[in-house]
């Protein structure tokens, strides 16, 4: 075992054996039992697949570092297909989840699209991203195609929020899809930049320039006449 495979299983151990919540005084129920087991299970997974690719991940290694019995996993994921498509499920659910702010009436333009780069860092920077990346490299298409409908779900939920909050503020649908398509492919592309070359703070000053970049064209493309919020200074 290398190095890196060493960390990444003493990870995953870790995870398995830190409860996500003090322990309850009262008795946990069957059902919370199975969800604790499930999550567990997920935990470990995702973060094998990260480090080893979806080609790298056994199953017996999963349930001993989960600290469950095979027997338990196979009662939740059959197989490995149902246990990488889980994993790919349980993690961009996740992201899905911490992704929900709701611009106020309040939030000028500028700041709905400093919340949707801050989106895009939290996704691309994450396990959900990156599990993405593994499963493309390893290129099993069949398993490939059952993922991405479930990934395309999740994530076009979060990308269909943002895109409705840039037309609150006035812009037209078309200018809205463009500039959501652009910040995303921007933080996307600094998000497998960070691979080779691990410097977020840059990243992140760059994407402060892309939002000011953003806002300088449309008012001089007359986009924010409509808007009812006024370019916010920067400095």
């Amino acid at each position: 075992m290398t190095e890196s495979e060493s960390s990444s299983s003493t990870r995953a151990r870790r995870t398995a054996k830190s409860p996500s919540s003090p322990r309850a005084r009262t008795r946990r129920t069957q059902a919370e039992r199975r969800e604790q087991t499930r999550t567990q299970i997920l935990e470990v997974s995702s973060q094998l697949i990260r480090s080893r690719g979806v080609s790298g991940l056994r199953t017996q290694e999963v349930a001993e570092l989960a600290g469950v019995s095979q027997g338990a996993q196979f009662h939740h994921f059959p197989t490995k297909d149902d246990l990488v498509i889980a994993t790919f499920a349980y993690v961009h659910d996740k992201f899905v989840q911490r992704s929900r702010w709701q611009p106020s009436a309040e939030s000028s333009l500028a700041e709905v699209i400093d919340h949707i780069i801050e989106d895009a860092f939290d996704f691309y920077f994450d396990d959900a991203f990156y599990l993405d990346l593994a499963l493309g490299i390893d290129g099993q298409s069949p398993l490939l195609d059952k993922v991405q409908k479930r990934i395309i779900t999740s994530r076009f939920q979060a990308e269909t929020a943002w895109r409705e909050a840039l037309e609150a503020k006035g812009l037209r649908r078309s200018i809205a899809r463009d500039v959501l398509a652009m910040t995303l492919s921007l933080v996307r592309g600094f998000g497998v930049r960070h691979l080779m070359e691990r410097d977020k703070p840059q990243f992140l000053r760059l994407s402060r320039w892309w939002s000011k970049i953003i806002l300088d064209y449309l008012a001089s493309h007359n986009e924010l006449s409509t808007s009812r919020n006024a370019k916010k200074t920067r400095s």
